[in-house]
């Protein structure tokens, strides 16, 4: 995706029209069309508005990482790691092994003590 189309989606998913969205960020209506499809390109100022407005890296609207915020994801991993070590005190996965998706999905439906006996007991079932 081009940074046009990066943009159109962050502004997408705010559900706010060209016209909102350049009246809020001050600029003219036919400069973000230009920016949304690639014709133009924002200057220093306007890119760092952009990544501010929108809680993204400028690395991410310049499409050289598809993570939008670093800071998040490195809260994501402290998160995750956490969840990792539960399971493992909790005996539903092993010491050396990983989060596997199915995992994680009964984790998001069921909550860490229940998804970690699901794990666990379903681990156990596969040894037996």
């Amino acid at each position: 995706m081009s940074f046009g189309g990066r943009l159109k989606k962050l502004r997408e998913e705010l559900d706010m029209t060209r016209a909102e969205f350049a009246e809020k960020l001050g600029i003219n209506y036919y400069t973000l069309s230009k920016y949304e499809t690639d014709e133009r390109f924002p200057d220093k100022e306007t890119l760092i508005m952009l990544s501010d407005y929108f809680d993204v890296s400028i690395d991410y609207l310049m499409e050289r990482t598809d993570i939008k915020n670093p800071k998040q994801e490195e809260v994501l991993k402290d998160i995750l790691n956490s969840i990792v070590a539960a399971l493992k005190s909790k005996g539903a996965i092993g010491s050396d092994e990983d989060l596997s998706k199915e995992a994680m999905e009964l984790l998001l439906k069921y909550g860490l003590d229940a998804g970690a006996e699901i794990i666990a007991a379903r681990k156990k079932k596969q040894v037996d």
